[in-house]
């Protein structure tokens, strides 16, 4: 998708941003350049590069309780805690 067919005032109200006449000319550059390096990319030749599978037996770690943070310390730097819990705003419209 080249720059021009994507309309980057329209991505911008449907992320809910508000840009600026310079940001939209600025970020619609930017996007430009990022999907000129993505057709690029997609004329390097993969023709004779191998599949990569994963293992048949992940190798992982054991799973071992361990002593994790105390309440103070988990909420040491938190903004705003009530009842021992992280007060964020609420997001639902």
């Amino acid at each position: 998708m080249s720059a021009p067919k994507l309309n980057v005032s329209d991505v911008a109200t449907l992320a809910r941003l508000a840009l600026t006449k310079e940001e939209t000319e600025k970020f619609t550059a930017q996007l430009g350049q990022v999907l000129g390096h993505m057709e690029a990319l997609a004329k390097i030749p993969t023709d004779n590069v191998p599949e990569v599978h994963p293992p048949d037996h992940p190798v992982l770690r054991k799973d071992v309780p361990s002593p994790s943070l105390s309440v103070e310390a988990a909420l040491s730097n938190a903004p705003a805690k009530a009842n021992d819990l992280i007060v964020v705003p609420k997001i639902v419209e």
